[in-house]
């Protein structure tokens, strides 16, 4: 604990190739529970696990090394942070696996016309979706100042250690 908090870049940083790992290491574990012990666990229902675990895990390598919880402002940044890492990365990633599996993008009415979706429609999506990224926004924040407290106090007691 030496009060030097790391910088909001670093944090988002860390957070990027954290959330690769962790979601990485699931997806083998998932594989393997499949694989070898026949039991099968839908990806959507640990979907969250990663983003979660890896912003706690931030939020107390932030803690160690302040010393301090971060400033709301703080908080909050970094959530917006690393929910546009999410983003990105789940992005990147699905356009990498259209990409490999030779597809084409279809124009805007074409792809509105595959997924059923009506243009009256697009509202009411684009609510919902706005309302996951706010819910995302929000959980990060919690998680990273969650895992800061916890950081203070792993470093406070080995301190006294």
């Amino acid at each position: 604990m030496n009060g030097n908090p790391p910088s909001l870049g670093s944090s988002i940083f860390s957070y990027a190739w954290m959330f690769v790992l962790v979601s990485v290491l699931i997806g083998v574990i998932l594989w393997a529970l499949e694989t070898y012990a026949a039991i099968i666990i839908e990806g959507t229902s640990v979907g969250w696990i990663p983003t979660i675990v890896t912003a706690m895990q931030v939020g107390q390598r932030y803690g160690k090394l302040a010393g301090v919880r971060p400033s709301g402002g703080h908080a909050w940044a970094a959530g917006l942070g690393f929910m546009v890492v999410n983003i990105v990365l789940g992005l990147g990633g699905l356009a990498l696996a259209f990409l490999a599996m030779g597809g084409t993008l279809p124009s805007y009415d074409d792809a509105l016309r595959q997924s059923g979706i009506s243009q009256s429609d697009l509202p009411l999506l684009l609510g919902v979706v706005g309302g996951v990224l706010v819910l995302m926004w929000v959980l990060l924040r919690f998680a990273f100042s969650f895992g800061a407290r916890q950081g203070i106090k792993m470093a406070e007691r080995a301190t006294k250690a």
